[in-house]
């Protein structure tokens, strides 16, 4: 009596598996399909519409680079100041989806040293900055991922978009962080 209970059960137990593994092998041709098709969709789109060329920065985030690169010349170093840095470029993490969770975020200014280094991103909270409701979250992302890589995070809030306040916030801000750098106060 105990044994068509035994058969019954390695039955369904071996259905379970072959449906596992179909699909399991489904979903892999799934993927591989919409990769496929997701690229081929976004050059059909690009082949039918005109694009045009746009300013790499707002009036505010040129303030603060012209900012940012008077503190540098004035320093006579190597340091570099980049505009519009994806944290994909700067940071990373081994884990795929860890990665994408910050890849496409960036921050406005980036200041490198001369091995091309991340030193201190600068991100200009200008008067649009808080119009959506999860600018409050995109912030505390970028803020957490920075500083979990090691890398300080200068806020500017520029709320009238006075470009001498951002100027000066900027200035300050580098001259404060470098200071600290030379005392051994911000080393990685």
């Amino acid at each position: 009596m105990q044994f068509p209970v035994i058969i019954t059960g390695i039955g369904i137990f071996l259905l379970l598996g072959i449906f596992g593994m179909v699909r399991q092998q489904w979903r892999a041709q799934k993927r591989k399909r919409f990769k496929k098709t997701q690229a081929e969709e976004n050059l059909r789109i690009v082949r039918e519409n005109r694009y045009q060329a746009k300013k790499i920065c707002n009036a505010n985030e040129r303030a603060a680079y012209t900012a940012a690169c008077a503190v540098i010349w004035k320093r006579q170093r190597k340091e570099r100041v980049f505009v519009q840095v994806s944290l994909g470029e700067i940071i990373m993490h081994p884990h795929g989806r860890v990665h994408a969770a910050i890849n496409s975020k960036r921050v406005d200014l980036l200041v490198t040293d001369e091995q091309f280094n991340a030193l201190i991103a600068i991100e200009i909270d200008g008067s649009g900055h808080h119009l959506t409701n999860y600018s409050h979250i995109n912030d505390e992302g970028k803020t957490l991922a920075l500083r979990s890589a090691g890398i300080p995070l200068l806020r500017v809030s520029a709320r009238q978009d006075n470009h001498e306040d951002i100027k000066r916030q900027v200035r300050k801000g580098l001259e404060q962080f470098f200071a600290k750098r030379v005392n051994g106060e911000f080393m990685k």
